[in-house]
């Protein structure tokens, strides 16, 4: 299965920003393809402009693993968009069974906010048994000016 990219950083729906100082919520849809997601497959999220810091996210995922194997990484892509050059938290298991995962460290608040930050999840582990076909989850990430 090779690396897909949402609707968000394709540019096919909108990802907000905030255009001040109050804090915003940019949603990015999750949609699970049919065919499994492989050790090393890309979920692209969505670019982060310049200028935008973000205080808080959160991704909330559905059970698409039948086993427990599926894990996973976030954090910002390489320039060749092909890994993570910056990684915000790994070893992550929710998709295991469905549920909500928070930061536990301040990583993703002390990113570069002077360039754009192309975001993805990287998946470390392959699912035992792939259930997520049709499936979907989000992400939310809190945004500041």
């Amino acid at each position: 299965m090779p690396s897909i990219n949402t609707k968000q950083f394709d540019g096919f729906k909108p990802f907000y920003t905030p255009d001040d100082a109050e804090v915003c919520g940019g949603h990015v849809d999750i949609e699970f393809p049919t065919a499994a997601f492989a050790a090393n497959d890309l979920i692209r999220l969505t670019t982060i402009q310049a200028g935008i810091r973000i205080p808080d996210y959160k991704v909330v995922f559905p059970d698409i693993d039948t086993g427990a194997g599926f894990a996973w990484s976030i954090g910002e892509l390489n320039a060749a968009g092909t890994d993570l050059a910056v990684v915000w938290a790994s070893g992550i298991t929710v998709g295991q069974t469905s549920g909500v995962h928070r930061p536990t460290t301040g990583a993703h608040f002390e990113s570069d906010s002077t360039v754009d930050r192309r975001i993805a999840i990287k998946v470390t582990t392959a699912a035992a048994g792939y259930a997520g076909a049709g499936k979907r989850g989000i992400a939310v990430f809190d945004l500041q000016a």
